[in-house]
């Protein structure tokens, strides 16, 4: 990631209308499988500024990893000391110590997210749980992308076939932000091809770096509220601008399915 990508992040992640949506999906799904009663485990992986720690601290003991000293830094600025440095391909931790993982945006940046995906199941406990967004479709691909340093953007079917090949069953999978998707696609080929007309090649800067008035903050929080309703039921999209994934370590299913 860009370092000037983690300044914007500390201080959007707890306001901004993207990662209130985000928060939304996850926390109901949570919710469903980890009642806020029960003491868990969870594993953050690529904690980044660590908004998690404060948002998911009420379900247990959330312990973080990130492979940049910037992201560690940044958490530890926020008061958060339990956060390990460390590579995703190999994690630091012993199998079977967690509930569950968070893996919000995070897959996209690892080169082997196939070997990442199986690090994940290890230290995981039978009926461990991922909870995965990713951006989605390569046709999206932009600044953006490059200003996070992703590897890739994903379609739900490849999802899907990395997280059977590593030994997960899909609980559900949808895109979301799909209200977003021909606005997004458009605002991102805009900018390209002005950066093209230009002959610039200037250092890439995140969608985050536009900012918005509180009124279209509002307006886009609302049509994420409109989506979470449908997604909370299970009804999944077609397309969007990112995916949401839950799934469950295989070994949780007796008959192997």
């Amino acid at each position: 990631m860009e370092h000037k990508e983690f300044d914007i992040m500390f201080a959007d992640e707890k306001t901004h209308w993207w990662y209130r949506a985000r928060f939304r999906l996850v926390d109901h799904y949570l919710n469903v499988f980890f009642p806020r009663s029960k003491n868990v485990k969870m594993l953050d992986m690529a904690s980044a500024c660590g908004a998690n720690f404060e948002h998911y601290s009420g379900y247990g003991t959330i312990i973080g990893l990130d492979i940049a000293q910037e992201a560690i830094d940044f958490c530890r600025s926020k008061g958060v000391e339990k956060i390990v440095r460390g590579d995703a391909h190999s994690l630091p931790f012993s199998s079977g110590v967690f509930d569950g993982v968070f893996a919000l945006d995070a897959l996209e940046h690892f080169k082997d997210d196939g070997r990442v995906l199986q690090e994940l199941s290890r230290v995981m406990k039978k009926n461990g749980l991922i909870f995965i967004t990713a951006p989605a479709f390569s046709c999206l691909w932009s600044q953006h992308d490059e200003a996070f340093h992703h590897q890739r953007r994903y379609s739900i079917r490849e999802m899907k076939e990395k997280l059977n090949k590593a030994g997960y069953a899909i609980i559900f999978a949808t895109y979301w932000s799909f209200l977003l998707f021909l606005p997004a696609f458009l605002l991102r080929k805009g900018k390209d091809f002005l950066q093209i007309l230009r002959k610039t090649q200037d250092v890439p800067l995140s969608d985050f770096h536009m900012r918005l008035p509180r009124w279209a903050d509002f307006l886009l929080d609302c049509l994420a509220k409109v989506e979470a309703f449908f997604i909370i039921r299970k009804i999944a999209f077609p397309i969007g601008v990112s995916l949401f994934c839950v799934a469950k370590k295989c070994d949780a299913f007796p008959d192997g399915a």
